[in-house]
């Protein structure tokens, strides 16, 4: 008897496999990574950068089209930030990236950020380690 134990597969999801030592692979090939490393600016209006976040989620979570995965995001001990995006595809990825919505608020980015590093990056193997527990 198999004891792999495996999940449907959709357009939407990221088909999984947990293997019998307790990693889980996953079926991520071609999902595209979009992280941003940034410092803000030392005295910003928190606010208003919040709204920015909060208007840039609505935009991307709008449209279907951009393929729009999830994200993660991460504070350095020395206030850098990181970011990371998941899309479905590059073409999602360029769809968001031209989408004017989205041009718009990038345009404020003067007024919060010290320098961003964008890094694009194509997911060719992902693995989830889960511990036995007993």
């Amino acid at each position: 008897m198999d004891n792999d134990v495996r999940a449907a597969e959709s357009d939407d999801a990221v088909a999984v496999e947990l293997t019998r030592s307790g990693h889980v692979r996953e079926n991520a090939a071609k999902e595209i990574i979009a992280s941003f490393i940034y410092k803000t600016l030392p005295q910003i209006d928190q606010e208003a950068l919040s709204a920015l976040w909060n208007q840039m989620y609505a935009l991307v979570t709008s449209d279907p089209a951009f393929g729009f995965l999830g994200y993660a995001d991460y504070k350095g001990a020395d206030d850098t930030k990181l970011i990371i995006y998941r899309f479905a595809s590059l073409d999602g990825l360029r769809r968001w990236t031209n989408d004017p919505g989205h041009m718009a608020v990038k345009r404020r980015g003067s007024e919060f950020f010290e320098w961003i590093r964008t890094e694009i990056s194509t997911v060719t193997s992902a693995h989830t380690w889960l511990p036995t527990r007993t």
